[in-house]
């Protein structure tokens, strides 16, 4: 399945004249969203698997990849600019041992 990455933006709506704003976005991952112009642009922050949120998946992911699923509440207070929904590597909804697979995966490219 698609897995954004840090930095890549997205316009979710394009329209003459808008008005109001969206103030987050929901999903796995960390979201910026601007009114820009006559669109509304979301930019990943923080992409699936990033879970020391410093932009790049990679080995230095794992041990906050570990405190995510062992305790949660030590890497809200380890992380406190992350979300801890970077860990949910399967997209379910959920961070549990059911991610280790998928993070794997993505750490070694197969």
């Amino acid at each position: 399945g698609f897995r954004p990455t840090a930095g890549q933006q997205f316009t979710v709506l394009s329209s003459s004249g808008l008005s109001g704003s969206i103030a987050e976005v929901l999903g796995p991952g960390r979201y910026g969203v601007a009114n820009v112009g006559n669109e509304v642009v979301v930019t990943v922050l923080n992409g699936i698997g990033d879970t020391n949120c410093d932009g790049f998946v990679t080995v230095g992911d794992i041990s906050a990849f570990v405190t995510a699923l062992i305790d949660p509440e030590e890497y809200v207070q380890d992380y406190p600019n992350c979300e801890i929904d970077t860990a949910d590597v399967n997209a379910d909804g959920f961070v549990t041992v059911g991610d280790i697979g998928a993070f794997v995966t993505m750490l070694t490219g197969s």
